[in-house]
């Protein structure tokens, strides 16, 4: 990160500058949640969720495209957008042109006490932005919560491609469509990627280990 770069450009040694993931409640964000909100809003079958701006420079036209190309078609899946933003309405279109707007549920306001419920009852995670950005830490939410991450490669570092989920290259529907057609064909691969997504967020977002590490 930007961060890191500093210190070496300052002139610290290579091996003395370490990078820390910031921590998360792992009591709190944990495999094994269900949230009312699917219920609520008569989702049902398995989930793909996305949490984030909403906006078309976030990536997210190109999940609905990937969505709606594969699973989207199916009556068992639907995709969860949670969020707000500025391209709601352009986005709403878009769905209803693929053909799946019924598919596409939308979800605002979301409180904060919602979140690990949310991303725990869901099948798939989705973080398709092309940076890091604020939405990093739903990403590791989504590993505490043991659900596998299928995200654009800002976020290979943390979900390591075919570890806790799968990586797309950049800006392109058809890499997403492949990773997303993948995981939702793979129950097998799914199990495996959510133990080792939970995997990583013990050992890096765990608050004693980083303090373990950071007194070192």
């Amino acid at each position: 990160g930007t961060a890191h770069e500093q210190a070496l450009s300052r002139g610290f040694a290579g091996d003395l500058v370490v990078d820390l993931d910031p921590g998360l409640a792992l009591s709190t964000y944990r495999p094994g949640l269900a949230s009312h909100l699917l219920s609520q809003h008569d989702i049902r079958g398995r989930v793909l969720l996305h949490v984030g701006a909403l906006a078309v420079d976030r990536g997210v036209e190109l999940l609905i495209r990937a969505f709606a190309a594969t699973v989207g078609q199916r009556s068992d899946w639907s995709l969860v957008l949670c969020g707000e933003g500025t391209g709601c309405v352009e986005l709403r279109a878009l769905a209803d042109r693929m053909g799946v707007g019924a598919r596409v549920h939308w979800i605002s306001n979301l409180r904060e006490e919602e979140l690990p419920g949310l991303i725990g009852a869901s099948t798939l995670f989705a973080m398709p932005a092309e940076d890091t950005g604020p939405e990093g830490r739903v990403v590791r939410q989504a590993l505490a919560c043991g659900v596998p991450v299928l995200a654009s490669r800002a976020h290979a570092r943390l979900v390591e491609d075919d570890g806790a989920g799968l990586i797309a290259s950049a800006d392109d529907v058809a890499s997403w469509t492949h990773i997303l057609r993948r995981a939702a064909s793979s129950p097998e691969g799914r199990r495996r990627w959510g133990e080792r997504a939970r995997a990583i967020a013990e050992d890096r977002f765990a608050w004693p280990r980083i303090a373990e590490t950071f007194e070192r």
